[in-house]
């Protein structure tokens, strides 16, 4: 017996709508957003056939109502990342693409029909990878054989990895020859990543692509199921394994590597996590990793049932008192966000006792809302049903301004650009 966990996706067509809309950018955070209009351009009220999406930006501080730049149906484009005053990073139609804000054009980032993703943007620089094998599905593929449901078949990818260097002109630069299958961490000192080869490694890649590290990596370990995490003094590898022969809702494996000696140092098989399963329903149970200092490891299931810590020098294995580890903060603690302070969905100024805005609703709950802080959290913009517009918060200046009306969605900031 087969079955899918997850769901097919079609493949897109050209969205024949698609019109984009020159504007002047300020050089503050940028605030994108979504609003649903009705032909006449007016804010969506309830359900229209004549629906269409519109991308709205807004420069922080700006006096003037945000600008249409985009008017599209879904699927709808991402933004991701400012390369400079003029000029965003955007993922459309499965594909990365570079929109000149003041010129109202958009072109390809690759030029190439593969999907394609972005992985960092350091700056001017951008890590990319292009998909030369197509995603066809968002979901796995499993089998029962023998009463135990396996992992069948998953999406296996086989990228190529890129680095964009924008500037007065331009290039791009393929880092690593191995096709890759996962990338499973990165940062400024690279990416870890496991090959999609027929017998599979684990290799760190410097950000110029060099092969700088190599590890081992077991052809029945499933890569989408893969968690990693690096000790605090990064000499170990801890790791969450899901091999193609367990019971893909009940069991994985913890695998721990010495960088040192570049071998697996300690395997803790077969962890039993059937309680996580039992309480999550539906959810893929999951292993949770957490080193507590440079030598001790704590593992245990999603919901904190049978935690142990493992002594990476003397590979001795302990039960962990979780109450201790985990101390649980109350919900509506207020956390400090640059000029702001805020919790489940409210917001106020410094440490006001007046609140500034929220996203409630009147039961108290964050349902269909929206509140993002800017990158230098300077700012901040809230939108739900309720609200019925967008709000946004000058931290520095303590004021509110109603910025649009209308139910809006997908807010989010880019950064703000200096020279």
């Amino acid at each position: 017996m087969c079955l899918l966990f997850g769901f097919m996706c079609a493949p897109l067509q050209a969205d024949q709508g698609l019109k984009i809309f020159a504007c002047e950018p300020g050089e503050g955070p940028l605030l994108v957003f979504v609003r649903p209009e009705n032909s006449d351009g007016r804010p969506l009220v309830g359900s229209r056939d004549d629906r269409s999406e519109n991308v709205y930006l807004w420069s922080a501080g700006d006096s003037e109502p945000p600008k249409r730049v985009i008017h599209c149906n879904v699927p709808l484009p991402r933004f991701l990342h400012r390369i400079s005053r003029h000029e965003v990073l955007i993922r459309y139609e499965d594909r990365l693409q570079l929109l000149d804000l003041k010129a109202g054009k958009m072109t390809p980032l690759l030029k190439t029909k593969d999907q394609s993703d972005l992985v960092r943007a350091d700056g001017d620089t951008l890590y990319l990878l292009q998909h030369t094998v197509p995603r066809e599905s968002y979901g796995y593929r499993l089998e029962t054989r023998d009463g135990k449901t396996v992992l069948d078949e998953w999406y296996r990818p086989k990228d190529r990895l890129f680095a964009y260097f924008a500037g007065e002109v331009p290039k791009t630069a393929e880092l690593a020859e191995p096709l890759i299958e996962a990338i499973l961490q990165q940062d400024a000192a690279g990416f870890w990543v496991v090959t999609a080869e027929t017998k599979p490694r684990l290799l760190h890649l410097s950000p110029q692509g060099k092969i700088t590290e190599e590890l081992p990596w077991q052809a029945d370990w499933a890569v989408c199921e893969a968690k990693f995490l690096l000790s605090p003094d990064s000499r170990h590898i801890a790791f969450s394994i899901l091999r193609t022969d367990q019971d893909f809702h009940s069991c994985r494996d913890l695998v721990v590597m010495s960088r040192e000696k570049k071998t697996v140092i300690k395997t803790v098989s077969d962890i039993d996590l059937r309680s996580s399963s039992l309480m999550l329903g539906s959810a893929t149970p999951s292993l949770q990793l957490a080193w507590l200092d440079r030598s001790h490891l704590q593992f245990q299931l999603m919901l904190g049932f049978q935690g142990e810590v493992l002594d990476v020098e003397t590979l001795a294995v302990a039960k962990s008192d979780l109450k201790a580890l985990h101390p649980q903060e109350p919900r509506d603690k207020r956390q400090v966000v640059g000029k702001f302070e805020t919790t489940f969905g409210r917001v106020w100024f410094g440490k006001d006792t007046e609140l500034a805005a929220s996203v409630l609703d009147a039961k108290g709950d964050w349902v269909s809302s929206c509140l993002e802080f800017s990158p230098d959290s300077s700012w901040a913009a809230l939108a739900s049903p309720d609200l019925d517009c967008v709000v946004v918060l000058d931290g520095e200046k303590r004021r509110q301004r109603r910025l649009i009306d209308g139910w809006c969605y997908d807010l989010g900031w880019l950064d703000g650009w200096r020279r």
